[in-house]
């Protein structure tokens, strides 16, 4: 079986799209959306507590990039589909 790397992300942009170009003359728009899930816990009396919990994802996307910078802004839902990449680093 081969391999997929597919992902749809669905949540409301926290900042407005900063439109940027890279050194080749390619534009690409960063983005970040929250996606909310919520948590059901029981509290010390054995009820149900229902918590928020936000879950904040950088996008990179490079297609359709001066439609999207001119409608990204922020608090406004969105849904992108691509490939999942991850960055990691250490602190110093």
């Amino acid at each position: 079986m081969a391999d997929v790397n597919s992902i749809i992300l669905t949540g409301r942009l926290t900042k407005d799209g900063e439109l940027l170009e890279m050194t080749n003359g390619k534009k690409f728009l960063k983005l970040s959306i929250a996606s909310n899930r919520t948590i059901t816990r029981k509290d010390e009396k054995g009820e149900n507590v229902y918590e928020s919990k936000p879950l904040f994802i950088d996008v990179l996307v490079f297609n359709s990039v001066e439609y999207l910078s001119k409608n990204a802004q922020k608090g406004k839902p969105l849904t992108v589909q691509g490939i999942l990449d991850t960055k990691n680093w250490e602190k110093d």
